[in-house]
This record gives C-alpha cells, sequence and structure tokens, in this order.
C-alpha cells in the first residue's frame, strides 16, 4: 500500500514532512510488540526508577504542575546528581509521592534482535533511507493522567 502524505494544517502545524504506512506491521506483529512490551512494564514497575529532567526549569515546571511552588522557588542545577540532570533516589520518591507520574517505553535497538533488523529493512525499503542513518525503535504507552509534553528527541 503506497504512503500516504500527511499535509501541513490545523491538525498539523508542523513544517516536517510525515508520511503514514497503512499496514506497515501486521495485526500479529502489533499483536507481539504489544506483548513484548506488556512483559517490559510488568519488570519496570518491580523497579523504582531515579528521574531525570533536561533542565532545573522542567523541574520547576513539573513541581508548578503538582502544586509544589514552594519546592519549585527552590530548585536549581545544585539538585542535580553532579554531571547529569537525573534527581537522586530520595527526592525521585519524593515526585513520585506528590503525584509526579511518567510514560514507559520499551527500546529496540539496531542490531539486537531479529525484529529489529526486518523493521529496519523494512523501513529503509519504504522509505529509501539507508538503515545505518536510524536510532532506536520505540514503544511508549501513557499511564491514565500522563500527557505527551513538549519535547525533543
Amino acid at each position: 500500500m503506497p504512503p500516504i502524505e500527511i499535509r501541513q494544517g490545523k491538525e498539523h502545524g508542523s513544517s516536517v514532512k510525515m508520511w503514514l504506512f497503512e499496514e506497515f506491521l501486521s495485526k500479529e506483529e502489533c499483536e507481539q510488540l504489544i506483548k513484548v512490551h506488556d512483559e517490559h512494564l510488568k519488570e519496570l514497575v518491580k523497579q523504582k526508577p531515579i528521574v531525570c529532567f533536561d533542565s532545573a526549569q522542567t523541574l520547576q515546571q513539573h513541581l508548578r504542575t503538582l502544586k509544589r511552588e514552594k519546592a519549585a522557588e527552590l530548585v536549581s542545577a545544585d539538585d542535580f546528581t553532579p554531571g547529569t540532570t537525573c534527581l537522586n533516589q530520595t527526592f525521585s520518591r519524593q515526585l513520585e509521592k506528590w503525584g509526579l507520574k511518567w510514560s514507559f517505553s520499551t527500546a529496540f535497538y539496531p542490531g539486537e534482535s531479529k525484529f529489529s533488523n526486518v523493521l529496519g529493512k523494512r523501513i529503509e525499503e519504504a522509505t529509501m533511507l539507508n538503515e545505518t542513518h536510524g536510532g532506536k525503535y520505540q514503544i511508549t504507552s501513557y499511564p491514565f493522567d500522563v500527557g505527551y509534553r513538549a519535547h525533543t528527541d
């Protein structure tokens, strides 16, 4: 099935060219990907992650969203683990107690599995872009009340 170009419009205010590939994956492939992601999530929820942000300003925004204005005023780059933009375990758990929620991702890296090899070749054939120009393939799920905030990948 040929790709459909998504044109810029009200719902797509981006200048980035986009194409929709209907039925790029089969129903069975989609079901297996969902199963792999669900299994990965079962392991992830057992862990208590440290929380990372792209900047102190982003952390402040999240604190304000959580109605923690006083904490937001006190935040600085010194709150991050040296050399990172990640909080320590204690502050990460405090954010979780205050209600911070996050999305969950399962990544597939080129060459690490039969699936990533097949998908890379399929994308190359469909787009004419060399598969070595890509990166990881990722499934991200958003639990209830977790929004997709503006960010850069």
